[in-house]
Formats: C-alpha cells, structure tokens, sequence
C-alpha cells in the first residue's frame, strides 16, 4: 500500500488540540482531588477534637484535674494538627487547628453547643494544654 503524499502522520493542529483536551481533563482533575484533600484535613481536626474531648470530659467527670500533667502519651492528635483545650470551671472548650494542609491554618472551636464554624476561632480563658 502506497501512502499519498498528504498522509503522514498528524496535522500541528490536532495535536495541539489533543493536549488542550489534555490540560483541560487535567485541570479539572486537580481541582476535584486538592478538594478532596482539604476535606481530609477537615475531618481529621475534626475527629481529634471529638477524641480530646472524650478524654476531658472523662476527666471532669471523674474529678480528675484537668492540667498539662494529666495527659499521658496515650493523648495523641494527627501529625500536623494541634488541640488547644480550655477549662472553665466544669466547662470545656477545644480549639482544634491544621497548620498543615491545603489551606495553612484552619480552626475548628468544639464546646458545649458542639462543634462551631471555622469563623468561631477561640476560647475563653487561657489554654491548659496544646496537645501536638
């Protein structure tokens, strides 16, 4: 079989269409897992927050001083996450962060009327313990 003479391969044209699909698929792609990822990050400070304040709580009621000597070894966050826990009288409120991350520092205050939005980013009084 003979190939004419205009038969050769590909034209510049489709190529560059070909990788604009490509670029197109890719960006939409990225977006979707960078997406994905800062929602990990969310729920892990999330899932701490709930694990400290299992731990606080259990102390409290157990009239157990809630102080930085209280918590052991077995009190232990997601690397890259910090928990902030504050002690009002028999209250407790918990400032958990990701200072790593997709977005850098994110807050997510956990206290009596449960878990608050990220613009709600402190407690009241002083921090006890910052629990890394």
């Amino acid at each position: 079989m003979r190939l004419l003479r205009g038969d050769g391969g590909f034209s510049l044209v489709e190529l560059l269409v070909v990788i604009a699909i490509i670029g197109v698929l890719s960006a939409i792609g990225i977006g979707v897992f960078m997406g994905q990822r800062a929602r990990a990050v969310d729920a892990s400070v999330k899932s701490d927050l709930r694990t400290v304040a299992t731990v606080v709580s259990g102390m409290l009621a157990d009239g157990v001083p809630v102080e930085a000597s209280s918590f052991g070894a077995d009190v232990r966050v997601t690397p890259g996450n910090g928990v902030a826990v504050h002690v009002v009288g028999d209250s407790f409120c918990l400032v958990g962060r990701a200072v790593t991350g997709t977005r850098g520092t994110q807050s997510w205050v956990l206290d009596g009327e449960g878990l608050r939005d990220r613009a709600v980013s402190s407690c009241p009084g002083s921090a006890i313990v910052e629990i890394t």
